[in-house]
């Protein structure tokens, strides 16, 4: 969990670089969960799209 900001940060950046318009609802899935501090923690970014900008390259 300690890095989990700079995921959600590069997840954004990504998803706006590629033309994706994003909402304002994000969620984390813990798919596997094994302490705070693990580096074996598998969290899945949910973010909802609510559109695409096409003129994007």
């Amino acid at each position: 969990m300690v890095k989990i900001g700079n995921a959600w940060e590069t997840f954004v950046q990504q998803a706006l670089a590629a033309g994706y318009l994003l909402g304002n609802q994000g969620r984390e899935v813990y798919k596997d969960w094994h302490a705070f501090d693990s580096n074996d923690n598998l969290t899945e970014l949910q973010m909802d799209v609510v559109g695409r900008n096409v003129h994007v390259v």
